[in-house]
C-alpha cells in the first residue's frame, strides 16, 4: 500500500505535468494571438495521431488519419490501423539425458507461439461549420472495416519409435482463426478541431454507430495427431469449426475517442 508521501509525490508529479502542458499551450496561444488564417482552406491536407499529454506514452499510433479538404467546410478522410503482435513462451524446458545410466529419453524444449495481425480502414466525410477564428466544429459519417488474423502454435513431443523409444520428435499443433474476426459498421460522428498555432490543431470526437462482427472459422492442424494416425494406419482429418470458442456480435450505441487528436495541416 502506498504511503502518504508516495501519494503526495504522485499527485505532485501529475499536477506538474498538467501545468507544464497547459503552460505550453498558453504560450502558443499568446505567441500567435495577433495572427490570423489558422483554419483549413480548400486544397489543404492533414495528418492526425492520438495524443494523451498526461499518459506514460503521450503519442499513440492507434490509427493514423488523413484528411483532404475540397473546401473550407468539406473534407474526405481515411483512418488506417495496422496492428501486429507476436508472443512466445516456453511450455517445457529441454532435459539432456545423453549421459544418463540407465538410458532414458530426454525431453525437448516445447514452446507456444501466438501471433495476430489486425487491419482497419475507416473512410469518411466531414462537414465543418463556421465556429470561430480557431475553432472548427464538424459533423460527419464513416464506414468501418476491420479484419483480424490469428495463429497459435503449440509444440509437443512423441517418441520416434513407440516400440523401442530412443528419442522424442518435435511436432506442432497450429490453430488459425481462434481470436480472428471481420467487422463491418457505420458511424455518425461529431467533433471539433481547435487551432492553437498555424497548421497545428487539437481535437476531440464522439459518435454513434452500428457494427457487426463475424467470427473467423477455426482451423486446427495437429502434426502429432497426424503422425499417430499414420502409425495406426487410419485417416487424419483436420478440424474445421466456425463456432468453436468464438462468437460473432452485433453492436449499436455511442463510441468515444478518449484521447485528444493532434493534427498537422499542410
Amino acid at each position: 500500500m502506498p504511503t502518504k508521501k508516495q501519494i503526495f509525490n504522485l499527485n505532485f508529479l501529475t499536477m506538474k505535468k498538467t501545468f507544464l502542458f497547459l503552460a505550453c499551450v498558453a504560450f502558443l496561444f499568446t505567441a500567435n494571438a495577433q495572427e490570423g488564417g489558422f483554419k483549413q482552406a480548400a486544397g489543404n491536407k492533414a495528418l492526425e495521431v492520438n495524443f494523451a499529454p498526461l499518459g506514460g506514452n503521450p503519442v499513440g499510433i492507434s490509427g493514423i488519419q488523413f484528411k483532404s479538404y475540397s473546401s473550407e467546410t468539406s473534407a474526405m478522410r481515411m483512418n488506417i490501423f495496422i496492428g501486429y503482435s507476436n508472443e512466445s513462451k516456453v511450455l517445457q524446458d529441454a532435459v539432456d539425458t545423453s549421459t544418463a545410466d540407465p538410458k532414458v529419453i530426454g525431453d525437448l524444449e516445447l514452446k507456444e507461439k501466438n501471433s495476430s495481425l489486425e487491419i482497419g480502414l475507416r473512410p469518411g466525410i466531414e462537414k465543418h461549420f463556421a465556429g470561430t477564428d480557431r475553432l472548427s466544429p464538424y459533423i460527419g459519417a464513416e464506414l468501418d472495416f476491420a479484419k483480424k488474423f490469428s495463429t497459435k502454435k503449440e509444440e509437443s513431443q512423441i517418441p520416434e519409435d513407440v516400440d523401442v523409444p530412443t528419442k522424442n520428435e518435435l511436432y506442432t499443433k497450429t490453430t488459425k482463426g481462434k481470436d480472428g474476426f471481420m467487422r463491418v459498421g457505420v458511424n455518425a460522428v461529431a467533433g471539433f478541431d481547435y487551432f492553437f498555432a498555424k497548421k497545428l490543431y487539437i481535437g476531440a470526437e464522439f459518435g454513434f454507430g452500428v457494427s457487426k462482427k463475424f467470427a473467423s472459422k477455426i482451423k486446427v492442424k495437429d502434426e502429432a495427431a497426424e503422425e499417430v494416425a499414420k502409425r495406426m494406419e487410419v485417416t487424419y482429418v483436420e478440424i474445421l469449426d466456425a463456432k468453436k470458442d468464438t462468437k460473432g456480435s452485433f453492436n449499436i450505441g455511442p463510441n468515444v475517442n478518449t484521447q485528444i487528436r493532434i493534427g498537422w495541416l499542410f
